[in-house]
């Protein structure tokens, strides 16, 4: 059975244009800075390495972004990341989707449908998760019920 999940008061971190050499350190730091101070890191997501830099985005709730700004200032980085707050993550999940095919089509054209951009999507096993801004929200939830069957 699918089901599908909507949490509020999300917001993704992006770091952009990490050196390649630098990001296994710049992410174990990040997130160690932020496991001691309870941060809820979600929805980690990598770009693949084609040149020398790479960029990471991952979700945090919103409460957690001024503990976030903190550590992120303790390790003195030499960008900032790019913060954006006040969405909303879409999480469709269900067994059967282990090794099923057509989900990520039957999402993704939900989200279209909905006329809702995804801001960052991550998989498992069993689910497809999205980010949309929050004004694009309602439709979107609307249409992923709809294409999934979910009252």
């Amino acid at each position: 059975m699918t089901k599908l999940t909507v949490t509020e008061h999300i917001s993704v971190v992006t770091f952009g244009s990490i050196p390649s050499d630098k990001e296994n350190e710049m992410l174990l730091n990040i997130f160690r800075s932020a496991a001691e101070r309870n941060i809820c890191i979600d929805m980690i997501s990598k770009t693949y390495v084609t040149t020398d830099y790479t960029a990471v985005a991952f979700t945090v709730p919103d409460e957690d972004i001024p503990s976030l700004i903190n550590a992120i200032a303790s390790l003195k980085l030499k960008r900032a990341p790019m913060i954006s707050c006040g969405h909303v993550k879409l999480i469709i999940k269900g067994e059967e989707m282990d090794c099923g095919t057509g989900y990520a089509f039957r999402f993704m054209s939900a989200i279209k449908s909905a006329q809702a951009t995804p801001l960052l999507i991550t998989t498992a096993v069993d689910e497809i998760s999205a980010v949309v801004r929050h004004s694009e929200s309602v439709s979107a939830e609307e249409m992923l019920r709809k294409e999934f069957g979910i009252k």
